[in-house]
Parts: structure tokens; sequence; C-alpha cells
């Protein structure tokens, strides 16, 4: 029994290390199919130490329309956006981590939208960031805290994880240097993802948001505050920006004031500067054409936000 006990842990180990390598394997071969995180990080490594001076975090909201390059034209400054995929509070507190590892940026520019104050602890949303980080002690921290025990397996297990790419990486063409096809988007420059302007047949809008303050999690909020933490140890300016909402999205959210109220009062008591752009006189700027759903923008409209951002730190004086 006591060789059979053996031989069973053998292969176990044995299977357990060989998937690793594949799954490895297969998730380090993700910017080949277009993965925007593998992309941005890839690219943000590969920027010469503490040459960044302006930090984007946030959601498909902040890597969608914030361009680093109309930051970097009008304010002579390096920027580099470090959005993803719903990236709350929460994993925006471990990226800026990870950032300051590498760069002293003199400010930070924070995206915060109702929902990613109310969003849980997501693994696969935190994934898109640790899977990349090169300090083992971010990635771990990360990992540990996001991770729950249906999830232990993904980790184990990453062939299972990337199970939807292996056909992709092996049989099939790869989709481009940061293609998505179902949007017609692509990955420009510095974690910034343009999507060009094209005809839309109908558009569909998230209708009916209700906002609670209630709802905003605990933790998400001790991730806003460990930002602000962050930025003051390291002599970093913050500026917190809810981006501009669709329109005829926003005529439909309860409450928009609640959300608005509360971000507004975090900067308030920290001094920091917040802008809203979902209200007067922003959001009159802004039409549903900007858009090409309830709050991404367009190229066009990422455009105009850009400048209006970065015009903003001039006149405020913010990096002076």
């Amino acid at each position: 029994m006591k060789r059979f006990l053996i031989k069973i842990s053998l292969f176990l180990i044995l299977f357990i290390a060989l998937n690793q390598l594949l799954g490895n394997y297969i998730g380090s071969k993700r910017k080949l199919v277009g993965y925007y995180p593998s992309l941005r990080w890839d690219d943000f490594y590969n920027t010469k130490d503490n040459t960044v001076d302006i930090v984007f975090l946030g959601s498909s909201h902040c890597y969608r329309s914030l361009i680093p390059n109309i930051f970097d034209s009008i304010l002579q400054v390096n920027s580099f956006n470090m959005g993803s995929s719903f990236q709350t509070p929460f994993i925006s507190d471990y990226v800026l981590k990870e950032i300051i590892n590498y760069q002293t940026p003199g400010m930070v520019i924070l995206e915060l939208h109702h929902s990613t104050l109310g969003g849980a602890k997501n693994f696969g949303n935190a994934s898109h960031n640790f899977d990349f980080f090169s300090n083992s002690k971010n990635k771990y921290e990360l990992i540990i805290e996001s991770i729950t025990l249906q999830e232990l397996g993904s980790i184990l297990f990453p062939t299972y994880r990337f199970n939807n790419l292996k056909s992709l990486i092996f049989e099939s063409k790869p989709l481009g240097y940061g293609v998505d096809k179902n949007i017609h988007s692509y990955y420009s420059h510095k974690g910034y993802v343009e999507t060009p302007t094209y005809k839309i047949d109908s558009l569909v809008l998230n209708m009916g948001s209700v906002i609670n303050q209630d709802s905003f999690k605990d933790f998400q909020i001790e991730g806003v505050n460990s930002i602000i933490q962050l930025c003051q140890e390291n002599d970093i300016r913050l500026l917190i920006v809810t981006q501009p909402y669709n329109p005829e999205y926003l005529k439909t959210i309860d409450n928009y004031k609640i959300f608005h109220n509360f971000a507004d009062s975090i900067a308030n008591s920290n001094h920091i500067d917040y802008i809203d752009f979902n209200l007067s006189p922003y959001k009159e700027k802004f039409t549903s054409d900007d858009f090409y759903d309830s709050g991404h923008l367009f190229k066009h409209g990422a455009e105009k936000l850009s400048n209006m951002v970065a015009n903003e730190i001039k006149e405020r004086q913010l990096l002076d």
C-alpha cells in the first residue's frame, strides 16, 4: 500500500508539473490572439525605469478612453494607461504597488465608476494583472486575496483555465496584434485600446441601474484609501476622474448623485481633485454618437475626453 501511495503521489506531482509547464506556455502566447493585458504589461516592462510621469488606473472605461499620446503632447510628459477590464479599486491598489517598483510617476489618474465600487473580488478580473506581475509578492498577495476554493484548480491546472485559447494558438491563425473582432478594437500604444468609429446597427444599452451607497463594498473603499495612502507616501499627485456615460444610459440611472457625492466626499476629505464628466459643464459636450455602448467611447470620443482631462490638468496646474 505504501508503495502504491508513493506512485500515486509521484504521478500527481508529475501531472501537476506538466500541466503547469503547458498551461504557462499557452498563457505566455496570449498576446498572439490579441490579449490586451499581455500586450500592456509587455509594453510597461519594456519601458525604461523611472521615465513614466503619469499613470492611468481603472476599468475598461479607462483604457479605452484616456489616450497617452494626447496627454504627452499637451502636458509634455510620458504617460501610460494601466487600466484593465473591470479593474476595481481593490485591483488598482495592487497594480499601483507593482508600478512603483519600476516607475516614479508624478501623477496617478484613477478612473472611478459606480459599478467598480460595488464590484466583488473577482479572480478572473484580477488575473488580467497578476498573471503578468514580475514582483512575486504583489502577484501572490493578489492571487490569495481574490481566489476562492472553486478557483484553486485554475492555479493548479492552468491548461484548464486557458482551454479556450488552445485552439486559437495551436490550430487557428492569430487575430493579429491586439485585434478585437467583436467591437473592431485594437491595442494601440502604452496600454490604450482604440475603437475606430463604425456604424452600429442597433445600440444596446444597460438600462435601469439603481445606485445605492449600501452596495459600495468596504474592501473597494479600502482600495481607494490605500491608493490615496500610496500616493501620499510616494509624493504622487492623485486625480480622480469619472468618465462620461452615454447620455441615454445616464438618463436611466436612479440616484446618480449618490455615487457622485460619495466620490466627491472621498476627494474633498483627502484634498484631491475630482472631475465628474457626467455633470455640467462637461456632460453637455458628449452625445450618444461618441459611444459604442453604455459607457465606452469611440476613438473620436476618447480623443475629446483625453483633450479635456489633459487641459484640466494644465489649467489647474496639477503637475506644478
